[in-house]
């Protein structure tokens, strides 16, 4: 079966671009099979369309070998609706269907935000205020190059941004659903933001790579193979922790201690060459 994989970048609470992304990968005749951090995996298909559909579920964790008692619960509840369970996005779970009037996954709009921000809290928030606070400290105890300074001062703005704007669409969602409505979309601006963002970051961390801290041109590609290394094993850990079953908190505080301890002992290490 033919297969490819595309980089993704969503928002994490943007349920309707992920449910139209995939709807729209459908209709050109690919249909999603795994998630990654950044990379989807889709599979070539030839007749029937699916439906999409995504519903957040705050226990559910990549780490988990097989679904949890109330996870494999609600599994078997979307089933009997129609709705075959695809994948999952770290807390996102996927689904799809033939069907042409599926029963909605949700329907109580002030529990949907409700699960959201339960699932929010729990990843991106805790996630991202941690590294911002890291990078943060960078830009005002760092005593680099202005290439460096540079970089760690975007890298903050970007994952405090990413906080911020998250926060600002579930106060507004909030207005709406205690008004009667339904929770705001992220809408084109949003995710076009968001993406220039994640463009911008990624740009100036390989502009940093290639400049060096130094300013020397190709000066840091020595640090390459690595910081390829580095990535390498940390995925190999993180399968290492799901195979052994760990319990997601033990799984998360090891691989915490391994992306921020490590890079400090291999720098240290350099340094001292």
């Amino acid at each position: 079966m033919k297969r490819k994989r595309r980089l993704e970048t969503f928002a994490f609470y943007d349920m309707e671009g992920i449910i139209t992304h995939l709807e729209n990968m459908a209709q050109a005749g690919w249909a999603l099979r795994e998630t990654g951090s950044l990379f989807w995996t889709y599979e070539k298909i030839e007749s029937t369309v699916p439906i999409y559909g995504t519903t957040f579920f705050p226990d559910a964790s990549e780490m988990d070998i097989t679904p949890t008692a109330t996870q494999a619960e609600f599994l078997a509840y979307c089933q009997k609706a129609g709705w075959q369970y695809v994948t999952q996005w770290k807390t996102i779970q996927i689904f799809q269907t033939t069907a042409e009037n599926p029963i909605p996954l949700e329907t109580d709009e002030a529990l949907r935000l409700k699960i959201t921000h339960k699932a929010m809290k729990k990843t991106l928030l805790s996630d991202h205020l941690t590294l911002g606070f890291l990078f943060l400290m960078m830009v005002f105890f760092s005593r680099e190059s202005l290439v460096l300074w540079m970089l760690y001062l975007l890298l903050a703005c970007y994952l405090f941004g990413s906080c911020f704007a998250y926060g600002h669409w579930y106060k507004q969602s909030l207005r709406t659903v205690e008004a009667g409505g339904n929770c705001l979309s992220v809408g084109k601006k949003g995710r076009f933001l968001a993406k220039s963002l994640r463009f911008l970051a990624g740009f100036m961390v390989l502009w940093t790579f290639f400049q060096g801290g130094s300013g020397e041109p190709f000066a840091m590609l020595a640090l390459l193979p690595l910081v390829l290394a580095f990535l390498t094993l940390y995925f190999l850990v993180q399968k290492l922790c799901k195979k052994l079953g760990l319990s997601k908190k033990l799984a998360d505080d090891f691989l915490w201690f391994f992306i921020l301890i490590l890079p400090l002992l291999f720098l240290g290490i350099l340094f001292c060459l």
